[in-house]
């Protein structure tokens, strides 16, 4: 739900649009079951270049599966094989993890909107690639996907203003790049579409029955454009 973003929308502009976007998800040509495509994965955390690297993949895999609150510098210690004091050569407490993970995930989606930026100048194009980072960040590193979406309440208050703004940076963008695609739609037209789409992405990604189906990535990528408004890009699979 769009709402979840804490934006104030106009009741019935809201309603409607909602509408409109159901309608358009309906439609879509439900396709085949072919497999997509394999997409080499990008790593979030390479262990290999440094222990710090390697607790920080740790440390989102378990904040993602048991809550920042469950989860204690021993238990990511104990996950790396070392002595929980021995995390203080590479982090001051918890919370400076916690900083790293979600600085990581914000760096990322950032260098994804301007890797799109610069490889395409059809904002179609790019935002068919945004989706397509968006679902590869989701499905192939939910750990990581998670914790952004759950865990940045726990920051301290400069952290957690600098990790919003930047969602909201991003936010803003997609929503400019789906004006200049669709010069129909008002500006809250825009924004409820973009909402409906990460929030599609964020509830469904979540679901781990759906994220080993072969054919779920395209889907899930086609019913975010939908959402949008976009037509996806005829080279790849149906969905």
């Amino acid at each position: 739900m769009p709402s979840q973003f804490g934006y104030r929308f106009n009741p019935k502009v809201l309603e409607t649009t909602m509408g409109d976007v159901a309608i358009d998800v309906a439609n879509l040509d439900a396709g085949d079951d072919r497999p997509v495509p394999d997409v080499l994965p990008k790593k979030p955390f390479d262990g290999a270049l440094s222990r710090r690297e390697e607790l920080l993949g740790l440390a989102a895999r378990l904040f993602a599966e048991r809550g920042y609150q469950e989860v204690s510098l021993i238990d990511i210690g104990s996950a790396a094989g070392m002595a929980g004091p021995s995390l203080y050569h590479h982090f001051s407490s918890k919370i400076d993890v916690l900083v790293g993970v979600l600085r990581r995930a914000a760096e990322w989606i950032e260098l994804d909107l301007h890797s799109a930026l610069t490889t395409h100048d059809d904002p179609v194009r790019v935002l068919r690639q945004l989706v397509a980072d968006h679902v590869d960040l989701a499905l192939n590193h939910w750990d990581l996907f998670r914790v952004y979406q759950n865990e940045s309440i726990q920051l301290p208050p400069d952290e957690h203003s600098w990790i919003t703004g930047s969602h909201k940076a991003f936010m803003e963008r997609w929503i400019q790049l789906t004006r200049t695609a669709r010069p129909d739609y008002t500006e809250t037209q825009a924004r409820v579409r973009v909402f409906s789409a990460l929030c599609i992405i964020n509830d469904l990604a979540g679901s781990a029955h759906m994220r080993v189906h072969p054919a779920f990535r395209v889907r899930l990528e086609h019913t975010a454009f939908g959402c949008i408004g976009v037509t996806p890009d005829p080279a790849r699979p149906k969905v």
